[in-house]
């Protein structure tokens, strides 16, 4: 649930744990996840808020660790970002964007392609996949709301299914997930459930993207 801007400010609003991706126009299907990004936005110059933040880029198999810098201009929304990677790369890249604070979202830019960001409200765990793991989901949907034409949406609801690994199974169940559509008809997925384990159940929270391909 989103908090009033007026009740806590700007800066508060926006900080927290962000997840997206950034892909180049050549090679769309070349995208670069952003995973754990956690952003702290401070009051800056009159109209303006800095930030600084930390996260992973996946890219190609590797999981890259960076750091993050930019401004916020709250009169034009604009914002400027700039990605430093400190793991296996060093590379730098800025972006410039637009921040909704309603949606919570940042689109942009950068020298190569599009990026967009989500905020995923302080989620403080989330689960991630060996890729070696498989998954095979069955669902029970929710039904759609007559107020949206996106297809997308009536994959929300409860979820179950298992993942293997090492002969190992863990059943997913209880899963309650939604699936957020954005301008570019991408979905920031987000939800909970319990992974049944060698007889443990243990509470989860996931996230991630969906590229909103559907059959």
């Amino acid at each position: 649930m989103n908090l009033s801007i007026s009740k806590i400010g700007p800066a508060e609003h926006l900080s927290g744990k962000w997840s997206g991706w950034s892909r180049p126009n050549s090679n769309p299907q070349k995208q670069t996840l952003w995973q754990d990004l956690n952003i702290k936005f401070s009051p800056g110059a009159q109209g303006t808020l800095s930030l600084s933040g930390e996260g992973f880029s996946l890219w190609a198999g590797d999981r890259i660790s960076f750091i993050m810098t930019g401004t916020v201009d709250l009169s034009s929304k604009r914002i400027v970002l700039t990605k430093t990677h400190t793991g296996k790369f060093t590379s730098v890249v800025k972006y410039e964007g637009e921040v909704d604070l309603i949606a919570m979202t940042i689109q942009g830019t950068y020298s190569r392609g599009k990026f967009e960001l989500k905020h995923t409200y302080h989620i403080s765990r989330s689960l991630s996949m060996s890729p070696k793991s498989t998954v095979e989901p069955t669902r029970k949907i929710r039904p759609a709301s007559t107020s949206t034409s996106s297809s997308i949406v009536s994959l929300n609801g409860m979820w179950s299914g298992y993942s293997t690994k090492k002969k190992e199974r863990t059943d997913w169940k209880e899963c309650d997930i939604s699936f957020e559509v954005s301008r570019t008809n991408t979905a920031f997925v987000r939800g909970t459930g319990v992974s049944v384990w060698k007889g443990k159940c243990i509470p989860f929270r996931i996230e991630g993207l969906f590229d909103g391909s559907l059959p």
